[in-house]
């Protein structure tokens, strides 16, 4: 059973992170608050459906954002097709992960590939991009503590081999990522992204 008093605690501890515009100035949420968060989900009797939150909590990021990809790229459904490929691992309706694996490692490399000329609106697909490949990467390991293993507490200590796929939403919301100058950031939106998550997103994926 999933200790749901330790997830308000660790979700209100995360919001008081957040919202600390003194020592936060940019509004971020660490990624070591997002791993309290996500361990306290965790149901010690039940790795499957704690596996299950895991992924769909990063679907649910992805949708959010994933306006800015069809923006910049209209009719093109590849991030739906890998969307679409994440929830067939969760619901076993694909079980070849390893070919799973080369098929978003394939996505992308050819959307970088790709990124030939910089414009704000081709970094927020990039961004985009990186969740939804990610995303199914993450999908592959039924493991339910596969993203808590790391010591890593700062999502910039995970480039540039990887990217967690909540933080790169929130960097398509933001149009910055975290070491970017605040003057260059919409902090509003990394704020709004980020209390939709803790707010609106972790509860409504544990609602089931």
């Amino acid at each position: 059973m999933i200790d749901m008093g330790a997830v308000r605690a660790e979700v209100e501890a995360a919001r008081v992170e957040l919202l600390d515009e003194e020592d936060n100035p940019k509004a971020i949420l660490s990624l070591g608050a997002r791993k309290r968060v996500w361990r306290a989900m965790i149901d010690p009797e039940d790795p499957e459906a704690s596996y299950q939150h895991r992924i769909e909590l990063k679907m649910a990021c992805v949708r959010r954002v994933q306006h800015y990809w069809e923006h910049y790229h209209p009719g093109d459904q590849r991030v739906q097709e890998m969307l679409n490929l994440a929830q067939h691992l969760i619901d076993g309706q694909e079980t070849n992960t390893r070919k799973a694996l080369k098929q978003a490692k394939k996505f992308l490399k050819n959307v970088d590939n790709s990124f030939r000329h910089w414009s704000k609106e081709g970094e927020l697909a990039m961004y985009v991009a990186d969740a939804v490949g990610e995303l199914v990467i993450s999908a592959c390991s039924r493991d339910p503590y596969d993203d808590i293993t790391g010591p890593e507490t700062n999502d910039t200590q995970l480039l540039p081999d990887s990217v967690e796929t909540s933080y790169a939403c929130a960097c398509a919301a933001t149009g910055a990522m975290n070491g970017v100058k605040i003057h260059k950031t919409d902090v509003p939106a990394r704020r709004a992204f980020w209390l939709w998550y803790l707010d609106e997103a972790i509860p409504a994926v544990l609602a089931g």
